[in-house]
């Protein structure tokens, strides 16, 4: 179930997750809030703030985010999250940060990115909170949907994607090949795929070295001209 804070800035959105188990109440950090499944079914907190570009730069200038929001959050829950929402994007010739085509301004302050992004990034590394960046209210409430899924579908030691290995590069991440495997992908036309062929015709390397062309032709893909230009590469 996603708790909705039932105050500005977050209900406006509880419309948008008719999709998933949702209801209003009273936060006292976070604008939305659930219950996902850490290790071993593990119940784990999780909170996600909701800010518009204007309503971070204040909070950022207050100290209100730092000193006081996000201490809350840390407190009260285990994971969180922080969404920044709105179109802004730094001037290229300034680094001023603008909102369209227009500088992002509070008052007759204006903000470079250099200052928010560094903000942004010290929240993240020391403070542990997660960012997002959506352009719209709905993309955000969509966001939200995928974060709550991705959170109750499975326990966290579940998700193993991260470790999904290129096949070209999966050998290579789990056990050192074989020393004459290894020799024999460095040979022009051999690659990879053939250095596994290779091992099964050689034992040694000194097999490999004092080999015929008719030996290395006998391997699957390797014709006269490869089998010619491996024996010149290899005696120089």
């Amino acid at each position: 179930m996603i708790t909705v804070d039932d105050r500005t800035g977050s209900k406006e959105l509880y419309s948008m997750l008719k999709s998933a188990p949702a209801q209003l109440g009273h936060l006292e950090s976070a604008d939305f809030s659930f219950l996902g499944r850490g290790e071993n079914d593990t119940p784990l907190a999780v909170g996600i703030e909701r800010k518009k570009i204007r309503d971070l730069l204040t909070s950022m200038s207050s100290g209100r985010l730092s000193g006081h929001q996000a201490p809350l959050m840390l407190r009260t829950y285990h994971v969180n999250y922080l969404i920044i929402e709105g179109y802004h994007i730094p001037d290229p010739h300034t680094g001023i940060l603008k909102e369209w085509k227009r500088d992002v301004m509070l008052g007759s302050r204006r903000f470079g990115a250099k200052e928010v992004f560094g903000y942004l990034n010290t929240l993240q590394i020391r403070r542990g909170i997660y960012l997002w960046r959506t352009h719209t209210p709905r993309e955000t409430a969509q966001l939200v949907l995928v974060l709550y899924g991705w959170w109750t579908k499975k326990n966290l030691d579940q998700h193993l994607s991260y470790l999904a290995q290129h096949k070209e590069f999966a050998d290579l991440c789990t056990k050192q090949k074989p020393f004459i495997e290894r020799v024999a992908t460095e040979l022009p036309g051999v690659g990879r795929e053939r250095a596994k062929e290779v091992l099964k015709h050689f034992k040694t390397l000194k097999q490999m070295v004092e080999a015929t062309e008719k030996d290395w032709m006998s391997i699957d893909g390797i014709g006269k001209t490869l089998a010619k230009n491996i024996r010149e590469i290899i005696h120089g």
